[in-house]
Order: C-alpha cells, then sequence, then structure tokens
C-alpha cells in the first residue's frame, strides 16, 4: 500500500506539502498554547489559523491521498486492498545508470550518466473492494540495471 505513496514527481509534491500543512499546525498548536506569545488576541488567531490548518490537512489527504484508493465501482474513497502481485510482462531495455567517480577520501568529485544493459518489469496489483466486493487491478513499471 504505501510502496506508491512516493513514486513520482506527484507525489513527492504531494508528500512535500502535506511537510509544510503539518508544519503550519505544530506551529498553530504551539501559539495556541502560548508558546512564545502571551496576549489572548494573538492566541485566538493562531487558533483560526490552527483549525484552518487542519481542515486543509483534512481536504488533502481525503481527496488527495483517497484517489489513489477510489472504487472505480462505487466511488468510494480508501476502500481497495491489494490481494496481490504479479508479474506480467518482462523486457529487455537500457537502463540510464548515474555512476560517481570517487577520491581517495571517499568524497563525490565528478558524474557521469550511461546507459546499460537491464530489464524492464510490468506488475500488476489485484485489488478488491471492501464495500462493494467489485475487483480491479493497476500496474506499474519498473527498471533494473543488470550491472
Amino acid at each position: 500500500m504505501f510502496r506508491d505513496l512516493f513514486c513520482g514527481f506527484m507525489n513527492w509534491v504531494r508528500f512535500i506539502i502535506t511537510i509544510i500543512v503539518a508544519f503550519f499546525i505544530v506551529v498553530g498548536v504551539c501559539g495556541v498554547l502560548g508558546i512564545g506569545m502571551s496576549s489572548i488576541p494573538e492566541r485566538l488567531i493562531m487558533l483560526v489559523f490552527t483549525l484552518i490548518g487542519v481542515m486543509v490537512m483534512y481536504l488533502i489527504i481525503y481527496y488527495w491521498y483517497g484517489k489513489d484508493y477510489k472504487c472505480p465501482s462505487c466511488n468510494k474513497r480508501f476502500c481497495l486492498e491489494e490481494t496481490g502481485e504479479e508479474v506480467i510482462k518482462r523486457e529487455n531495455v537500457s537502463v540510464l545508470v548515474k555512476t560517481n567517480t570517487r577520491n581517495r577520501n571517499g568524497d563525490i568529485i565528478g558524474s557521469q550518466e550511461q546507459y546499460v544493459p537491464g530489464e524492464r518489469i510490468t506488475y500488476r496489483i489485484n485489488k478488491i473492494c471492501k464495500k462493494c466486493g467489485k475487483g480491479c487491478y493497476s500496474t506499474y513499471r519498473k527498471d533494473i540495471p543488470k550491472v
């Protein structure tokens, strides 16, 4: 389940935005508790901003993360359960690999990119909805260098 959370650019963007919102919620809670501020109006303003941050975090989790586990039949979020994974295709490809050049101390002094022989494996993840019982699947590919 958590394997796909951080694969790809948009998932990293989603992760970074979630961390930023969580940071603002923690800062808001500290402000509400009076850490670093002393007046009541400042605490009330921080309470409002903290509540807004909590609502934004709820929206991020429900809509942004929930769409990955949404059933295509009944359209309910967070109800898909993985039942298994299988390899459906293997093919030989050239994989781009970054090679670092190091000096005697182990410091990186340069890098080089080159294509090496590899294998592209296509996986199929079978899923079943907990609510309606319908099955579905998703696929992903992984390039593995052989060298």
